[in-house]
């Protein structure tokens, strides 16, 4: 009777933490003022139900099955071992939640590296293998018909809405495609995923349905990107491409591997020659930020003078030359989650402003607001420190080894035909899961895509189903390359 209780408890645990990582998305990404609370509430109650899992396997007694699941199931003890090193840093972020004087932003700050962690922890918790396998589908077809409503919206209605809800007018009118969120470049960010997914299919894939299926996914989120005329997303899709060169092809043998990579790059050159050619309206975005279309015709040297002008004024490295501003006045410790919103009246100016001599900054910046730096990166260390930013990367680089390692077992697999079936599976979540980050990591550069909920849960997800990959499946993982 305890087991049975028990395995409800893990497949009401799972079941759950699916339902936030494929619905979010769709309910607006939720964004905090539209569905970020049943999402939590309902990641909380997983949780609640993962750790009644937890304390009826402690109390029920020993069996040979039972002992041979675990003894399999253990794989994934290395898995836990990396979420284990974000442990510090969530610890650091609740201890300077307390301490911010704007409780609801810093909860959101806090919330949204809590949130990412337990769905991390609860796929790796209770997926085994087939219901990976399962959910890795799901997350497939469900970015696929993200981007197909994307794409369709952007015909049908013009952008006018996101769902039901009527959209931004900045947007629509600017004819950028939003899919279900309400930002554009947020739709970018998920159409990237969907291209990470694809890629693996088609590269890592062996029946021809798993690589039509990863072309139709690869090129569906490469015309949600053009179409959402992201610049962030564009330079994006030419990191994945770089990274899928590395890591795809990695598994190949060593004569081959140079000539397929050659032959990738040379089709992956001509797609972007033809985006370039025909997405005038996307590449427009590119040469209006910098001024290029105005400095072209000027001589070389004054034509670089005006566009290092031209950027210097653009809202991007505004945001960041005020969030460097307040860092610096808070080295080690920040200035406090969710604070940089509050402080931009104060940060935003320029340095060169004097009040004494009533000398006004050359870059005055007081037309708008800003909620968010666009760059994680930089507002991570804006409001939790050099403490703080060291406590998340340090784990973060070793949680991309442990996807590399696995990576790597899985694709020396593939050559076996007693192997290749269930490491395959493997090698494509591995994949996926470097790729994405990647992905988010670059793009986070210019934007806050990891600040929509629905992304950040999402991404927590494809890294974790590779991180439950049991021991049997990673054998002499420390002595892998």
């Amino acid at each position: 009777m305890l087991r049975i209780l028990n395995r409800v408890f893990e497949i009401t645990a799972l079941l759950l933490a699916a339902g936030v990582v494929l619905l979010g998305p769709w309910w607006f990404g939720a964004w905090e003022m539209w569905g970020f609370w049943p999402f939590a509430t309902t990641l909380f109650v997983a949780t609640a139900c993962l750790g009644l899992r937890a304390i009826g396997g402690a109390c029920q007694p020993p069996s040979r099955e039972a002992g041979q699941r675990t003894v399999n199931g253990s794989g994934a003890r290395q898995g836990w071992r990396l979420l284990a090193a974000f442990l510090p840093f969530l610890l650091y972020a609740f201890f300077r939640f307390l301490q911010s004087p704007v409780y609801l932003l810093a909860e959101r700050s806090f919330l949204l590296h809590l949130t990412a962690l337990l769905v991390a922890a609860l796929i790796l918790g209770t997926a085994r293998a087939r219901a990976r396998r399962i959910l890795f589908a799901l997350i497939t077809a469900d970015l696929f018909l993200l981007g197909a409503y994307g794409i369709a919206n952007h015909f049908i209605t013009g952008n006018r809405y996101v769902l039901w809800v009527p959209g931004f007018a900045q947007y629509y009118q600017d004819n950028r495609a939003t899919g279900s969120y309400f930002c554009p470049d947020h739709f970018a960010g998920i159409m990237e995923v969907g291209v990470c997914a694809g890629l693996a299919l088609l590269f890592l894939g062996k029946a021809w349905s798993s690589r039509t299926c990863g072309l139709v996914l690869s090129l569906l989120g490469i015309i949600g990107v053009v179409l959402s005329k992201s610049r962030g997303g564009g330079l994006t899709l030419v990191v994945v491409a770089a990274a899928v060169l590395v890591w795809g092809l990695a598994h190949l043998p060593r004569g081959v591997r140079l000539w397929c990579r050659l032959s990738v790059a040379s089709a992956l050159l001509c797609a972007a020659v033809l985006v370039v050619c025909f997405a005038q309206n996307f590449m427009q975005r590119y040469s209006h930020y910098i001024g290029w279309h105005v400095a072209k015709d000027r001589p070389p040297r004054e034509a670089l003078a005006f566009v290092a002008d031209v950027l210097r004024r653009q809202d991007r490295p505004i945001m960041f030359a005020a969030a460097y501003r307040a860092w610096r006045t808070h080295p080690w410790m920040g200035i406090a989650p969710g604070m940089h919103a509050v402080l931009w009246p104060h940060f935003a100016p320029s340095s060169d402003g004097d009040r004494a001599l009533n000398r006004w900054p050359t870059l005055p910046n007081n037309v708008y607001t800003s909620n968010a730096v666009h760059n994680d990166w930089m507002q991570l260390l804006e409001e939790y420190g050099a403490v703080g930013f060291l406590l998340f990367t340090v784990p973060l680089m070793l949680l991309v080894r442990g996807l590399r390692r696995r990576l790597h077992y899985a694709g020396t697999q593939l050559g076996s035909r007693a192997r290749a079936e269930s490491a395959r599976p493997d090698a494509i979540q591995a994949l996926t899961a470097l790729l994405a980050l990647a992905a988010m990591a670059f793009h986070s550069l210019g934007d806050f895509n990891l600040q929509m909920p629905a992304t950040t849960w999402l991404l927590a997800a494809l890294v974790a189903l590779p991180l439950a990959a049991p021991v049997s499946d990673v054998p002499g993982e420390d002595a892998a390359a």
